[in-house]
């Protein structure tokens, strides 16, 4: 059996085939290890040695990126080939593994429900190789110097950032636009794909709401607790604590909450969790702001005040779109 690897120029053949993919319907998984995390560049030949034996009967490809990430396409949807490429890669690669985790940082995708994803993450992969005009840095990007920052105690300037030529980064700026923002800490990150991964296993949705008002919270959270798990809070910064745990299937989102924005959390998740379903709430049915929360991935959008009817016809789109997808 032999695996295809892609060393050079892989974000564009990656790309590509995606695109083709999509065209010819094919059923295909792919998994993305995301060495960015530890700041790692992955020695290829030893990557491929550690998954080669996973992909027997499979017609494989390996795509190894510029920034370190890797991607392992193979054709059909084995699920089971997922546990033993993890496996595999943790003992191969566990001394790159700068955070602690039980499971290797990756995400896994149908390349034909998710090809649209896949797709936005090859077009900012390939806006940070050089000779391209540099665009400023991306969330991914701040999400990437937030880890080595946490870990390191400061930025480096080797840490993949596009750069105008002869201007020379701005790390303490830097620094202090990632201080304010809402994130995932690193540990969150870790925490996070593990639930991810749980997750999987759920017969039944669980359900996290964020909101500030305390009539509107606990009308909700009491609607839903009869049917679902269900986890609530008026913070942001703990909605994302309680994200991170759980890897809710459902988000009841507020826009306006005391400590940040609803906006910015849709936007925030959807980036981690691309299968996170965020259902959007608001007491104002303004344009702007349904359009804003559909560009952040939002589902879909609720005018307060709320009624059952609202809230399970959510739940109910939530259920048509996994059918879809599975």
């Amino acid at each position: 059996m032999l695996i295809d690897v892609i060393e050079q120029d892989s974000e564009s053949a990656l790309l590509q085939m995606i695109e083709r993919n999509h065209k010819q319907g094919s059923l295909a998984s792919l998994v993305h290890f995301k060495f960015t995390l530890f700041g790692a560049q992955p020695n290829h030949d030893q990557f491929v040695l550690a998954v080669k034996e996973c992909l027997i009967g499979f017609k494989a490809s390996v795509y190894f990126c510029a920034d370190g990430d890797v991607f392992v396409v193979w054709r059909g949807t084995a699920r089971n080939v997922l546990k033993q490429l993890l496996q595999n890669v943790k003992a191969a690669f566990a001394q790159d593994m700068t955070i602690a985790c039980d499971v290797f940082p990756h995400h896994y995708y149908d390349l034909l429900a998710h090809g649209e994803e896949l797709r936005i993450i090859c077009k900012q992969k390939l806006h940070a190789q050089p000779g391209l005009a540099p665009l400023p840095p991306s969330d991914a990007d701040l999400d990437a110097a937030a880890i080595r920052i946490a870990r390191t105690g400061h930025s480096r300037p080797d840490s993949g950032f596009p750069q105008a030529e002869g201007h020379a980064t701005d790390w303490h700026s830097l620094g202090q636009r990632i201080e304010p923002r809402l994130r995932f800490s690193p540990e969150q990150i870790v925490t996070l794909a593990q639930a991810v991964e749980i997750r999987k296993q759920r017969k039944h949705p669980e359900i996290l709401v964020v909101e500030d008002q305390t009539f509107s919270r606990l009308l909700l959270h009491s609607s839903l607790r009869e049917h679902y798990t269900t986890h609530s809070t008026e913070q942001a910064k703990e909605a994302i604590q309680l994200y991170a745990e759980h890897a809710p299937d459902i988000v009841f989102l507020d826009i306006e909450l005391p400590d940040g924005n609803g906006h910015q959390l849709a936007e925030l998740f959807k980036r981690f969790d691309p299968q996170t379903f965020v259902v959007m709430v608001t007491a104002y049915n303004q344009q702007d702001e349904v359009m804003r929360a559909r560009n952040n991935g939002a589902r879909a959008f609720v005018i307060k005040p709320y009624n059952k009817q609202k809230i399970f016809d959510c739940i109910q789109l939530f259920h048509r779109n996994r059918r879809k997808a599975s």
